[in-house]
């Protein structure tokens, strides 16, 4: 990586001070322009372009899809406790208060007081 020292600042920093035309010290950037530079396959220097973006195969869908069905989420924990209170899923006592104390222990259904913060 190679920093062009036009603008005043040392080579590899990012954020340094300058004197202005009143000269006060002023915080100013390096100019982030196409000054990074790589090797080629023959050896010469050549400005770096980033790789474009990998597209999303199956196998990345598969993949979240079983990450997705793993996990329960505040919307999922949501929707089941709708669905009991809409009588549309009939539950134990005890099933209620797993789904109640999951919900806790995951920070789902804490209220806050108006008092206390």
């Amino acid at each position: 990586m190679r920093r062009s020292q036009a603008d005043g600042l040392a080579a590899g920093v990012g954020i340094g001070y300058v004197r202005d035309e009143n000269g006060k010290l002023v915080k100013k950037k390096a100019a982030q322009s196409d000054d990074i530079y790589v090797t080629d396959e023959n050896g010469e220097l050549v400005p770096y372009e980033p790789p474009g973006p990998r597209r999303f195969t199956e196998e990345d869908q598969e993949r979240c899809d079983r990450t997705r069905d793993q996990r329960h989420t505040r919307s999922w924990f949501t929707q089941e406790l709708l669905k009991i209170a809409e009588g549309r899923v009939k539950v134990t006592r005890e099933q209620y208060q797993a789904l109640v104390a999951f919900g806790k222990a995951r920070g789902f259904n804490t209220k806050r007081s108006p008092g206390r913060r």
